[in-house]
């Protein structure tokens, strides 16, 4: 999900649809340089009771410290990580951690595809799935639902006039989720297939299914 000063999309609604589709984990990214520790929380407050087990959030660091990052995980326990991008600051903590990257060059960086994930559980969902699309549903900073941040296709504008489960329960939405790596052609003659986590957006030429490398 992203977030910034700027996102007028209903956050009482999200929380909302994150019950009804019982959502266990949440990947959240503060856009912007205005972002507060007041700010954060606010944020949070509305998924404080949730069925959320964690929370990763990256937060761009020109007016965010580790401090605040600190004390954040230590009053919100659902918040596991804080990556605090964009900062001269330096912590290597497990729940804190700091880059000079900016935030716009992790979002744009492309997962490498032959990188492999030694993970027994995306290993035994690589059978049937698609471990990229699988039970994934995304919000960008302006309101559009999509099943991943990195890919372009969009499912309507969050608001009161759209169900967000409606969404994620249709066919249309989930059309990928069970393309696994044994039916995409660059992946499916692969030893290591079911190792490689394919965060590509999938395409189909000629009745058969592609990931754009």
């Amino acid at each position: 999900m992203e977030y910034s000063s700027t996102s007028n999309y209903n956050l009482s609604e999200v929380a909302k649809a994150i019950e009804e589709l019982h959502c266990k984990h949440a990947e959240i990214r503060f856009l912007g340089n205005d972002i507060t520790n007041e700010f954060v929380s606010f944020f949070l407050n509305f998924f404080r009771v949730s069925c959320l087990r964690s929370i990763i959030l990256y937060i761009d660091g020109k007016h965010f410290r580790v401090k605040d990052a600190t004390q954040i995980t230590e009053t919100n326990k659902k918040v596991n990580k804080i990556i605090i991008c964009n900062t001269q600051e330096l912590s290597f903590a497990d729940d804190v951690l700091t880059t000079q990257g900016t935030l716009q060059y992790f979002s744009q960086k492309k997962w490498p595809i032959d990188r492999l994930i030694i993970n027994r559980a995306m290993f035994a969902e690589a059978f049937h799935y698609n471990t990229f699309y699988n039970n994934k549903m995304a919000i960008d900073k302006i309101g559009f639902i999509r099943n991943d941040l990195y890919l372009p296709e969009t499912y309507g504008k969050f608001d009161k006039c759209i169900d967000i489960c409606q969404i994620v329960h249709s066919s249309n939405f989930r059309r990928f989720w069970k393309i696994s790596p044994d039916q995409i052609e660059e992946l499916k003659d692969n030893a290591l297939r079911y190792a490689i986590y394919p965060a590509r957006e999938i395409i189909m030429s000629e009745e058969k299914f592609h990931i754009k490398i």
